[in-house]
C-alpha cells in the first residue's frame, strides 16, 4: 500500500520553547509523567480529526521498552489519520538535533511511516522545513522538495531513498543545520546519508509525523545543540578552497586534522546543485566543470562541524 505523508499545519498558541543545548529523555526527573504527551512541558499533539484512527491522546510517554520514550500508536483500520507532535525550539544559526528512533515490527502492506523533521512558523502556522522518513517498507528517505500546490492538508513532499533500516532496533538520527547557508545534513548512526536545503523557511520547532497504521514507533533522547560563534569561526578558518575562482577542479584542504564527510554545492537560490560524499578525508577534490558560470555556496561537512565557503565558477 503506497502512502503519501502530508504535513498538517499547527498553530503556535499551545507551543512553548526549549533552549538550545538541552536534552529531553522524558524521564520523571525532567517533569514528565507516563501517559498522554500533549500538554507536558510544552509538547502539543494534533491529528486530522478522523474518528476511526488513533487520536492525539494516544501519543503517550511510555516505559514499555525499559526507558521512558514517546510512543506513537498503531491501528488496524486502514482509514487512518496522520498524527503530528511538535515542540518549539530556539536554536542558533548553526546547530544539530540528535534523537533515537525505534520501529516495533514491520508490515510491508499496512505499516506506518515515521517522519522526524523540523518546521518553521510562517504566517502563524508551522510548515515543514526538513524531514527524514523511516517508511513502512524499511526504507530511509530524506525530504528533497515539495509537490505544489498548497492544499487544505499541507504540502506533500518528495523524498529520496538513501538506505534501509531494520525493525526492532534503535537508530540514532542526527540533523545538522546551517540557517545562514540554508542547508541540512542527515546522519544515521553517525553516517552521513544525505544533504539538502531547508524548505519554506528556517527552524522553529521539532516536528514528528506518524500515519498511525500497524507499526508502533518510539522516540527518545532528543538533544538540541547550538555551536558557539567562536567554534564556528574556528571551523571556518580550518578549511581552504583553491583555486577560487575556478573553472574545473576545486581543492579543499585543512590545517586542523578535520576529516571531510561530504561537500554539497548550492546556488544563490538555495537549490542543491550537486553533492559529493567522502569517507573522512583530510583533503578533497571537487569537479565543478559541469556547473554554469556564477557564484555558488560550498557546504563542507566534517567531523568537526559544517562550514560554508563562497566559490566563483568561471
Amino acid at each position: 500500500m503506497k502512502k503519501t505523508l502530508l504535513l498538517a499545519t499547527l498553530m503556535l498558541g499551545a507551543l512553548t520553547g526549549i533552549n538550545a543545548q538541552e536534552t529531553i529523555s522524558f524521564e520523571t526527573t525532567e517533569g514528565f509523567t507516563l501517559g498522554q504527551l500533549s500538554g507536558q512541558n510544552g509538547w502539543i499533539v494534533t491529528d486530522d480529526g478522523n474518528a476511526t484512527a488513533p487520536n492525539a491522546i494516544n501519543v503517550i510517554v511510555s516505559d514499555e521498552l525499559g526507558t521512558n520514550a514517546i510512543k506513537f500508536p498503531s491501528t488496524t483500520n486502514i482509514d487512518f489519520g496522520d498524527i503530528h507532535a511538535s515542540k518549539m525550539i530556539t536554536p542558533g544559526n548553526v546547530f544539530s538535533i540528535t534523537q533515537k528512533l525505534y520501529a516495533a515490527g514491520r508490515d510491508v502492506d499496512f505499516g506506518s511511516d515515521m517522519v522526524l523533521g523540523t518546521s518553521a512558523m510562517i504566517d502563524g502556522e508551522l510548515v515543514q522545513t526538513s524531514g527524514i522518513d523511516f517508511d513502512y517498507e524499511g526504507h530511509i528517505q530524506i525530504l528533497t522538495s515539495y509537490n505544489e500546490p498548497f492544499d487544505a492538508y499541507g504540502y506533500s513532499y518528495v523524498a529520496l531513498p538513501v538506505r534501509n533500516f531494520d525493525a526492532d532496533t534503535w537508530y540514532t538520527v542526527k540533523e545538522t543545520f546551517n540557517i545562514n547557508a540554508n542547508t541540512v545534513d542527515y546522519y544515521v548512526n553517525d553516517v552521513l546519508v544525505g544533504s539538502g536545503v531547508l524548505y519554506r523557511g528556517g527552524v522553529d520547532a521539532i516536528t514528528y509525523m506518524h500515519d498511525a497504521l500497524t507499526t508502533v514507533h518510539y522516540v527518545d533522547d532528543i538533544s538540541v545543540v547550538t555551536e558557539t560563534a567562536g567554534l564556528h569561526k574556528a571551523i571556518a578558518t580550518t578549511f581552504s578552497v583553491s583555486p577560487n575562482p575556478a573553472s574545473t577542479v576545486i581543492n579543499i584542504t585543512n590545517n586542523n586534522n578535520a576529516l571531510v564527510n561530504s561537500i554539497s554545492v548550492t546556488d544563490l537560490n538555495g537549490r542543491v546543485i550537486k553533492t559529493n560524499q567522502f569517507t573522512g578525508v583530510a583533503n578533497a577534490e571537487l569537479n565543478i566543470a559541469d556547473l554554469s558560470a556564477g557564484i555558488y555556496m560550498l557546504n563542507i561537512t566534517s567531523n568537526q562541524g559544517t562550514v560554508t565557503k563562497k566559490v566563483v565558477k568561471n
